[in-house]
């Protein structure tokens, strides 16, 4: 049980690195002059969600650091 919570834990700081990584490419689009306006909104709607897939994430890990 101890090595499945592990690997589950691993598995989730692996998916923040990725989502982490997709913010990075999503925040110049939200602060350059050169992107549309369209490009902007979609870019803060990815944002928002990717936010919020974040913190669900973010969740499950500190769970799992507790019951270790």
């Amino acid at each position: 049980m101890e090595k499945i919570r592990r690997q589950t834990s691993a598995e989730l700081e692996t998916t923040l690195i990725v989502l982490h990584r997709r913010e990075m490419r999503l925040r110049p689009i939200l602060s350059s002059a050169l992107a549309s306006p369209e490009n902007r909104q979609e870019a803060s709607l990815q944002l928002e969600t990717l936010l919020q897939e974040t913190r669900e994430i973010e969740d499950k890990v500190s769970k799992l650091e507790k019951s270790l």
